[in-house]
């Protein structure tokens, strides 16, 4: 004998209506495990809009309503609203990197233009049923042209309120294990967001400008910074305008081509494996003070010159750019990148901590990596 349905309440077409409004925003979250995220905010609807969805409760009982519009998959999402996220990134990153070819100036000198690189350090990661996906704590914007190097930085430690009950436990185990940044009284920490967003937007525009230049930061890292810029944005009541993050490993592609569109750029993968080098972990000067006296490498402020240090001893060469103290960490007597000639072809990384990787650099320059 077949099993009894359960029979549906109206705080399953609250869900409904919940799971439709997040699909529209981008994201989908299964019925299984909408129940913790809807409850909270079923509890605070009146006692009026809690009738109404059980009264479409009993039209769907007695048959008058027919809310499904269509056949479902496993997950409950629609068949005829299914999208193809991964072709939609992909389609977004194509146009990313046209976007900016058509902003560069011809040849040689693109050298000259301004890249801002970002970094938010979080205290963790939070499951999706939180309305906190991530607690930011730290937060570093660099200024960067290959022809002059780093030019200026932006750093600042931020108060991430009060953690969730029941992650206390988890936000102080990520933070002994990585950033060692305290989970809470920490007296370096800045809780004024709107002075927080009125600095980064200073310093990344500080004519004021209509178009604001864009941001940059690493794939595996832009979800948490945008997220971040939004959840600091929201603390501060002011809009966000820093809501496009465009990703690093896109414009050293575009910028190794853009002085002969015929050459073959060098692959995500390449880009990505030099972005995760660990050879200017403890270079002096590429974390802030703070994390060079707790002796931490995941610091915001180090993300960020890294990706500087990488676009210097990959690009620099190939455009005839001599390199200096701002371009690379000085390591006795001399920029410390070139640490040895790595092997010619792509090796997966042991875990052992020794570098290994794709052959050289890009037209030639070498440069070991290995985890980060």
């Amino acid at each position: 004998m077949s099993k009894k349905k359960q029979p549906r309440n109206g705080f399953y077409y609250f869900m409904l209506d919940m799971q439709q409004e997040l699909r529209e925003g981008g994201r989908f979250i299964p019925m299984k495990d909408l129940p913790t995220l809807a409850g909270p905010k079923w509890n605070k609807l009146s006692d009026p809009e809690k009738a109404a969805y059980n009264l479409r409760a009993k039209q769907e009982k007695g048959g008058a309503l027919s809310y499904r519009p269509g056949k479902m998959d496993s997950t409950g999402q629609l068949l005829s609203e299914r999208r193809d996220l991964a072709k939609e990134l992909e389609d977004r990153r194509k146009r990313e990197r046209e976007e900016m070819r058509a902003s560069f100036p011809p040849g040689k000198s693109v050298s000259m233009m301004e890249f801002f690189f970002i970094d938010i350090l979080s205290l963790c990661e939070l499951p999706e049923c939180e309305s906190s996906k991530f607690l930011p704590c730290e937060l570093a914007v660099v200024k960067y042209s290959m022809l002059s190097g780093i030019m200026e930085n932006l750093h600042v430690f931020i108060n991430p309120g009060k953690i969730p009950m029941g992650y206390r436990f988890h936000a102080q185990s990520i933070s002994d294990k990585t950033h060692q940044i305290p989970v809470e009284g920490f007296e370096r920490a800045e809780g004024d967001y709107r002075k927080i967003l009125h600095d980064v937007d200073r310093f990344v525009n500080p004519k004021w400008d209509t178009v604001i230049p864009p941001l940059y930061a690493k794939r595996a890292n832009a979800e948490r910074v945008e997220w971040c810029l939004q959840w600091l944005a929201d603390k501060a009541g002011l809009p966000n305008r820093f809501n496009r993050i465009y990703e690093v490993e896109s414009l050293i592609m575009v910028l190794y081509n853009h002085l002969d569109s015929s050459s073959l750029p060098p692959s995500f993968l390449e880009v990505k494996e030099k972005l995760e080098t660990y050879v200017y972990d403890h270079e002096e000067g590429t974390r802030c003070k703070w994390h060079e006296e707790k002796e931490s490498k995941y610091c915001s402020l180090a993300t960020t010159n890294i990706y500087c240090y990488v676009i210097s001893d990959c690009l620099c060469e190939r455009y005839q750019i001599g390199l200096t103290r701002n371009h690379l960490p000085q390591h006795q007597g001399g920029p410390s990148s070139r640490v040895r000639a790595r092997p010619p072809m792509y090796q997966p990384h042991t875990g052992t901590g020794v570098g290994t990787g794709v052959a050289g650099g890009f037209g030639g320059v070498s440069m070991a990596t290995g985890g980060r």
